[in-house]
């Protein structure tokens, strides 16, 4: 180009010169298409670095509510592992074209043991100021302490915001993670919605055509979602779905989240999903979008100095009282977090609560039993019944002997009557004698058959009390057996 660059350029004249300008400028602008412009007031990462964004730009260009809370290593928690609360994100300014990506990254992570159900979370480009419309509601319901001590869910969804942190009466686009309500399996689902059609979750969300993908592995997932003019692409996981409808430019990015439902059946509350937006990218793919429509002409001067290295802001520069004012918004958004964790764990404290009263209802009902049990104890103990064994045994032994006396009486009443049958014998006439001890024999085998029968009658009842003793002492032994398997076990 020196050489013989110079010298052929030197001879087509000025001509050759806007020719070879105009290749540079077409070569410029076709390679801007190609890779896109970033926009930096709808994008974010690694906050407080001194290669991300600063923490004062962040909440220039973003609006953060309920649960959404900038963490460690620049990141942005949205659901902090509890039921029934939600993070919103929302950037403060329109995108200035409907020929746009953005990109962004996070991890979800559920329980072992899950007893929430609606839970998941939304990628959001709508038409309306998000920020305005729930700001006021937002401070209300979810940043009081008194409003999240009582019916705040309720109330929040009352105001239309019922579609994880947002209205179902969306206008514009929404990329939905969550449970399918029948298969229970995790769902990723992009609806395009017209503002009049009301979206509730079951209900249309997720969409029929929705992408099964487990997204609550832990591990770091991106998704990109590609905006054009006539349709929405949305990817994950090298899997792709495509949404046909007409997208307008000026929408502003939102991403939102709910942690669940808890199950006030359950004695003990687990926790919900855990979710973490790691950062967010938005490129621009209209060409004629310059770094002004999307560029924050105010990096360079943060409100507040907190990372060394970017020099002054500008209340810094003109306020008298910079020390002071360093102080109260370093005190301010230490109140604010102590705050944060305090609402946090009153869900906490009441499943704990709860926990605790169920255990001392079951201590309770346990003092009980036992006692009764002692009280059965006490009433059938053995010494009783070795008792109650001993005293049958001496009525048994009183009628055995009863039974032999009167056996030794009648055995002697019958000596009696033979001696008197052989003395009438020796001194009566033969045939007056045999007439008589035809009468004595009748009586005396009568008297004998009756001792007989009373003896074996006497000797079956008391086998019969034998037998009833013996089988009850078995049957207590073997209630006593199974008392005690029971209460030990």
């Amino acid at each position: 180009l020196k050489h013989g660059s110079r010298t052929a350029w030197s001879q087509h004249g000025p001509m050759g010169c806007w020719v070879f300008c105009a290749l540079i400028a077409w070569h410029a602008v076709f390679v801007k298409a190609q890779q896109g412009t970033m926009l930096k007031e709808h994008s974010f990462s690694k906050i407080g670095s001194l290669e991300g964004i600063h923490p004062d730009l962040l909440a220039r260009r973003w609006w953060l509510g309920g649960t959404a809370v900038p963490v460690a290593l620049g990141h942005v928690s949205m659901i902090p592992g509890t039921p029934e609360r939600m993070g919103q994100m929302w950037s403060k300014t329109g995108v200035p074209t409907n020929d746009f990506e953005v990109s962004f990254s996070f991890s979800s992570k559920s329980p072992a043991v899950r007893s929430t159900s609606g839970e998941g979370f939304a990628f959001w480009y709508v038409y309306g100021n998000a920020t305005q419309e729930l700001q006021a509601v937002t401070a209300a319901q979810m940043q009081d302490q008194n409003a999240l001590a009582g019916n705040w869910l309720a109330e929040f969804e009352n105001a239309g915001f019922n579609l994880f942190g947002y209205k179902g009466k969306f206008n514009g686009l929404g990329v939905f993670f969550c449970d399918g309500p029948e298969t229970s399996k995790p769902m990723v689902s992009a609806i395009v919605g017209d503002g009049e059609k009301q979206w509730v979750y079951g209900n249309g969300v997720p969409a029929a055509n929705s992408l099964q993908y487990n997204f609550r592995n832990g591990q770091t997932l991106t998704v990109t979602v590609k905006v054009k003019s006539t349709k929405v692409e949305v990817s994950i996981g090298g899997n792709t779905m495509e949404v046909q409808a007409p997208m307008k430019a000026g929408g502003y990015i939102g991403l939102t989240s709910f942690g669940g439902r808890a199950d006030r059946t359950a004695s003990v509350q687990s926790a919900s999903d855990t979710l973490t937006f790691h950062g967010i990218s938005t490129t621009s793919m209209d060409a004629s979008v310059g770094t002004g429509s999307g560029s924050d002409v105010r990096d360079s001067e943060p409100l507040f100095q907190h990372t060394k290295g970017l020099g002054k802001g500008v209340m810094e520069k003109t306020s008298s009282h910079a020390d002071h004012r360093i102080e109260s918004a370093v005190i301010k958004n230490l109140t604010a977090m102590v705050f944060k964790l305090i609402v946090e764990s009153v869900p906490a404290r009441r499943a704990i609560g709860q926990a605790i009263g169920s255990l001392d209802r079951r201590i309770t009902d346990m003092e009980e039993a036992l006692s009764a049990l002692d009280t059965e104890l006490d009433q059938k103990s053995p010494e009783k019944v070795r008792d109650l064994y001993d005293k049958l045994n001496s009525d048994l032994t009183s009628i055995s002997r009863e039974t032999q006396q009167n056996t030794a009486q009648s055995v002697g009443k019958l000596d009696n009557i033979f001696t008197s049958i052989h003395r009438a014998k020796r001194e009566a006439k033969r045939d007056t004698f045999e007439k008589h001890i035809d009468k004595i024999s009748d009586a005396g085998d009568r008297a004998l058959n009756s001792v007989n029968n009373e003896h074996h009658k006497v000797y079956g009842v008391s086998l019969a009390l034998i037998l009833f003793i013996v089988g009850s002492g078995v049957r207590l032994y073997m209630k006593f057996k199974s008392w005690e398997k029971k209460h030990v076990l």
